[in-house]
């Protein structure tokens, strides 16, 4: 089944999966800060006029409004059949510093797509489906974007852009230093089988793969902490995907329609699961990490049928720790079969081989003869300080003994005397 974009995009927004819950701009560069790489994106959304066709026929755009009143343009359809695409740095008087949305959307004649220094911002799957696109010539005057490869980038290099869905390559290694996977940035590469990340990537961003038939593996990255919606969407050949440690959300159609993944291991940083993220893929069952905190509606036990509706599987399985997220969502979705893992969990943390259970019952151990020794000690400290006092108070009544003796014998009565402190002892006691 080939799943479409703009298909996957209404099946899941009728799952209450918001499209606006993407990026809704283009991106020009990145934002930076210590929470990690974000691809997007101007902060303030411009005004934009209403489509307008340009003077020559060629294009269609919307006059872009700033904050300082500047007035631009945005193409946002190409009308012509050319193979080579010189986006042009301006139209009907108006400087082109955009591409929409779509702008491009599944033009398969394009073959090449030159870009001008004026461009700063390239909307989200620009270049979508551009089956016959297999390379990008950018400006070098132009400040946000490059290319190396005819494979667009951000000028930092930063960014992944796009690689040209209409190269026929099977594999492909990321280059070291790359952060983020942009929208669409691999979307329909159907040629590609194995993709090599590089350590520094964070961020892999909507419809990053969709549609990449022939991929078959994926590792991600430790740093990586995000997957955008349907980042892997359509994905029909993946049969193994390895998250990181580090990943803490999987949003809305993901893996949707990933038909030969029949199993995964979800990490334990994990904590929000996207709506339809595995909708229609392998899985018959699945284990949710303790710390998720959220999932989505259709995560997991759904199919879509041949009309293209959301339909519950049979029969599924998630497990869970009772009480948590996992059971929440068995318990809203009829379908889905909870199994607690409490017991299998404690079960294997007393009886699981290796060292660490070793030396956790050695540390546990190793506190108690600590606190032994801790008891011992302290206790013949207090027995030698009694011990102690003991001595002072009879080597003090001996002293004092012929004192008493000699007034008795005398008849004259006792003289006072001052006592004595064992807290002070008298000179020759020292």
């Amino acid at each position: 089944m080939i799943f479409k974009l703009k298909k996957a995009a209404a099946i899941l927004a009728a799952s209450a999966i918001c499209f606006s819950c993407t990026v809704a701009g283009g991106f020009s560069a990145y934002a930076d800060d210590e929470e990690g790489i974000s691809v997007s994106e101007t902060e303030d959304t411009p005004q934009k006029s209403e489509p307008v066709d340009s003077a020559d026929g060629m294009w269609q755009y919307t006059i872009i409004k700033d904050d300082s009143g500047n007035e631009s343009a945005c193409i946002e359809k190409y009308y012509g059949d050319g193979i080579e695409i010189n986006i042009p740095s301006e139209i009907d008087d108006y400087t082109v510093t955009s591409l929409g949305d779509y702008a491009l959307y599944e033009n398969t004649a394009i073959e090449k797509v030159i870009i001008p220094a004026s461009v700063t911002d390239i909307g989200r799957s620009a270049f979508f489906g551009c089956t016959s696109l297999v390379s990008f010539e950018v400006n070098s005057a132009n400040e946000n974007f490059t290319e190396e490869d005819g494979i667009l980038f951000s000028k930092n290099k930063e960014i992944l852009t796009c690689l040209p869905p209409g190269r026929q390559d099977t594999e492909y290694n990321v280059p070291d230093g790359v952060r983020a996977l942009g929208p669409s940035a691999f979307a329909v590469c159907k040629s590609l089988k194995k993709i090599q990340l590089p350590e520094s990537l964070e961020l892999i961003d909507f419809y990053c793969f969709a549609e990449c038939e022939s991929l078959d593996n994926v590792v991600l990255p430790e740093k990586t902490t995000d997957l955008g919606m349907f980042a892997f969407t359509g994905c029909t050949g993946l049969k193994n995907i390895t998250l990181p440690r580090g990943l803490t959300i999987i949003e809305g159609g993901a893996f949707a329609c990933c038909t030969a993944l029949k199993d995964i291991e979800l990490p334990d940083s994990l904590q929000t699961i996207g709506q339809g993220a595995f909708v229609s893929t392998g899985l018959i069952q699945v284990e949710i990490p303790v710390y998720v905190q959220e999932i989505g509606y259709s995560a997991f036990g759904y199919t879509i049928d041949e009309n293209n509706q959301i339909i519950p599987m049979d029969k599924f399985t998630v497990k869970g720790v009772s009480g948590s997220a996992a059971q929440s969502y068995c318990a809203e979705n009829e379908n889905v079969e909870f199994s607690a893992i409490d017991s299998e969990t404690t079960a294997e943390g007393a009886g699981k081989s290796g060292d660490s259970s070793k030396n956790d019952s050695n540390k546990e151990t190793g506190i108690s003869k600590n606190a032994i020794i801790g008891i011992a000690v302290g206790a013949g400290i207090a027995f030698l300080a009694a011990l102690f006092v003991v001595f002072r108070v009879i080597k003090i009544k001996k002293r004092n003994k012929p004192a008493a003796d000699s007034s008795q014998s005398s008849g004259s009565p006792e003289p006072s005397q001052e006592p004595v402190s064992a807290d002070k002892p008298e000179e020759d006691d020292q």
